[in-house]
């Protein structure tokens, strides 16, 4: 499945959580396309697909290829609510559509936009107070600051404690790092 996915120039990540369910496989480059696997209840997949839709400019339900042949017979199903059907050989793991998906009508930007930041490499899914604390991300902070415990943000709101520097640790002088991008 993720071969299928990298050979159409998509980046490939497992199980993200979309719009409080767990996409199998989604496939990552301007748009998203999301993939939920199914060996038997095609009618659990198909529902699982239609919320994917939210984020994703495309989706599909992925079956045996024996299964996915049977859809033809439930196309309608599938066209009204634009999810695409892949079929996969069990034996050689070759992926093949059998019926094409359409443009989400569905899709919100902003929550594709969210997923999109949080699968990129440039944005790691990582704890913002980790990320503040990080020694790559804050490589000015003195090595006096443990990074568990900031004993300079004294009861701050974390708004607060992400404009300045908060740290009392800090070199004077110095603007925290992360303040910039996080």
């Amino acid at each position: 499945m993720a071969d299928f996915l990298r050979r159409g120039g998509m980046r490939v990540h497992h199980e993200v959580r979309i719009n409080g369910r767990i996409a199998d496989v989604v496939g990552l480059n301007r748009e998203l396309a999301a993939v939920e696997l199914k060996l038997a209840d095609w009618k659990t997949g198909l529902r699982q697909a239609i919320s994917y839709q939210l984020a994703c400019s495309h989706s599909y339900l992925c079956l045996p290829f024996e299964r996915a042949l049977k859809m033809t017979s439930k196309r309608h199903y599938f066209e009204k609510e634009g999810v695409g059907v892949l079929g996969c050989l069990t034996k050689t793991g070759e992926v093949r559509v059998v019926i094409r998906p359409r443009f989400s009508r569905r899709l919100l930007p902003f929550l594709t936009d969210f997923i999109m930041r949080s699968l990129s490499r440039r944005f790691p899914r990582t704890n913002r107070w980790q990320a503040l604390h990080r020694e790559e991300i804050r490589p000015d902070r003195s090595p006096a600051c443990s990074g568990t415990e900031c004993r300079g943000a004294g009861g701050i709101p974390w708004p607060e404690r992400r404009r300045g520097n908060h740290c009392s640790n800090l070199q004077p002088g110095l603007r925290l790092s992360a303040s910039r991008g996080l």
